[in-house]
């Protein structure tokens, strides 16, 4: 059935050469590169459980250059399964490839033609592996609110190195009046942690009381109150209270059309943000993110 999709599987094999293997303008090593990667794709779009899912494993040699052979992982997976139908799914991510460890070094440039592979000798890159777990409930209280609790898991791992390496967990938690007419509520409670393996835990959480107000179905208003507590601007790793608010208004005079304004108050800065989206037949006119900033 091609709407729910299968498992299907591969083998590559790809041949290069390169006169400086090892990025370096003295000492340039040429050498013949050959990669071969067998693979698997998983893909469904209905069932308990959806997604996509693609691996490779590649094998990579050189001829004619002391670099050893090396094993690369490339994976990307993106899946949903529903445990309890329309109440308990749970979501999940993850990703392994090479990545640059710093900004400031040779980049980890995958090789056209070797299916997304880094087959070149590069001491500033590393196999990360991401990992993303995410939990969602729903439910309603009473037939008077939605109520939604999304939990988090996040795991970042850096092979040959603990620079980078990190865990993040959180919660979302947030209960929404059901049917709402020209006014409407909400209230929403987060709390996250972020861990890494070398450095401060960082730590926060917020309450949020917020209203809505549609006096046309061309216009929308909403304002917001809140508190949240953090030990970013620490450097001692205590946590501190400040209060936020915020306001948010679209006009949507035609169905192509949306202009949306935005402001929010932090301790550690404002934000503002104003939008202008136009969609015509066959392209989109919108601002641009630099209308988006941060004071």
């Amino acid at each position: 059935d091609a709407g729910r999709g299968g498992i299907n599987t591969r083998l590559a094999v790809s041949q290069s050469w390169t006169d400086n293997l090892r990025l370096t303008e003295q000492n340039k090593d040429a050498a013949l590169i050959t990669t071969v990667s067998p693979g698997i794709n998983f893909s469904r779009s209905s069932g308990a459980i959806r997604g996509t899912l693609d691996y490779s494993l590649n094998g990579i040699a050189y001829l004619k250059s002391d670099v050893p052979s090396q094993i690369q992982n490339t994976l990307l997976a993106n899946l949903q399964f529903e445990l309890v139908p329309q109440t308990l799914t749970v979501e999940a991510q993850a990703s392994v490839g090479r990545q640059s460890v710093s900004a400031f070094g040779q980049q980890a440039n995958p090789v056209l033609g070797t299916g997304g592979v880094s087959p070149l000798s590069n001491a500033n890159s590393r196999e990360t592996g991401n990992l993303t777990i995410s939990p969602l409930w729903r439910s309603q209280l009473g037939g008077i609110a939605a109520m939604t609790l999304r939990g988090n898991l996040a795991v970042t791992e850096v092979r040959g190195s603990a620079l980078g390496d990190s865990r993040s967990t959180g919660a979302t938690l947030q209960i929404t009046q059901l049917s709402p007419g020209k006014l409407g509520w909400y209230v929403q409670a987060a709390t996250q942690q972020y861990r890494p393996k070398l450095g401060q835990t960082g730590r926060s959480s917020s309450l949020t009381l917020g209203g809505n107000y549609r006096p046309d179905p061309d216009l929308a208003f909403s304002a917001n109150v809140g508190e949240e507590r953090s030990n970013y601007l620490s450097q001692v790793g205590t946590s501190s209270d400040s209060r936020t608010w915020g306001l948010t208004g679209d006009w949507t005079p035609t169905a192509r059309t949306r202009v949306s304004a935005n402001y929010q108050s932090h301790r550690y800065g404002d934000t503002r943000g104003l939008v202008f989206e136009h969609r015509m037949r066959t392209s989109v006119c919108s601002t641009p993110a630099s209308n988006r900033w941060v004071l």
